[in-house]
């Protein structure tokens, strides 16, 4: 899909169901209606990254994001003649298709496409447009790695942080109940231990969350 408008990726319900593969009706033009499940994959250009009002990551993960920095403007000296580029892919073509059954190969192993690293910041900065919550989780917990240590921390005191960060980010705050909802959205739900309310946070550890600080009083342990 060449050229969307970002605002019409993030508007459509039928374009989300069909990136999540889940089932859509359509039909050919005098057609009937018939229902099925898209199976494909996605190459989508877009100039800006679109704003999705979703406060689950399931239709983010379906999304690897690259940017492209380079613009090649024909006057520009280092700037390959196209027909002089076409000649160079016709010459190199069997090492690109060895190239790309090697990376078939690779994904049909892992069942899961290789991200690099700059597309996932890139999708943890997208998330920021539309869940500030979301994209906090993201920059500050550690939800990458199985069994990563976690602090309990009050869920006021854990308000207080992602205000601090919101600050850091020129980003509003949500207000606590919203705060509270969309942690609970994320798999973050508090409990109560010891008569205080708290989350269990898996902090990325720094020098701002080392792993002796202990949040949670009275108790004052981490698990």
């Amino acid at each position: 899909v060449g050229d969307m408008n970002a605002k019409d990726v993030a508007a459509t319900g039928t374009f989300k169901s069909a990136v999540l593969g889940e089932a859509i009706t359509g039909r050919d033009p005098g057609g009937k209606p018939i229902t099925f499940r898209p199976q494909a994959a996605w190459l989508i250009a877009l100039n800006d990254l679109p704003r999705i009002a979703d406060s689950s990551t399931g239709l983010y993960e379906r999304f690897v994001p690259m940017r492209f920095k380079r613009h090649f403007d024909p006057k520009d000296a280092d700037t390959v003649p196209a027909e002089e580029m076409l000649a160079g892919l016709r010459a190199e073509r069997l090492g690109i298709i060895f190239w790309a059954l090697e990376g078939l190969h690779r994904l049909r192993a892992q069942r899961r496409y290789t991200i690099p690293p700059s597309s996932i910041r890139l999708r943890r900065s997208w998330v920021a447009l539309g869940d500030d919550v979301r994209a906090w989780i993201l920059a500050e917990m550690d939800i990458e790695t199985p069994g990563a240590h976690v602090t309990r921390v009050r869920t006021a005191e854990a308000h207080v942080r992602f205000q601090e960060w919101c600050k850091e980010q020129r980003l509003r705050p949500d207000p606590v109940t919203v705060f509270g909802k969309k942690m609970s959205a994320a798999g973050f739900v508090s409990k109560v231990i010891q008569g205080a309310r708290v989350y269990e946070i898996p902090w990325r550890l720094d020098d701002s969350h080392p792993i002796q600080s202990n949040d949670f009083e009275p108790s004052g342990y981490d698990v």
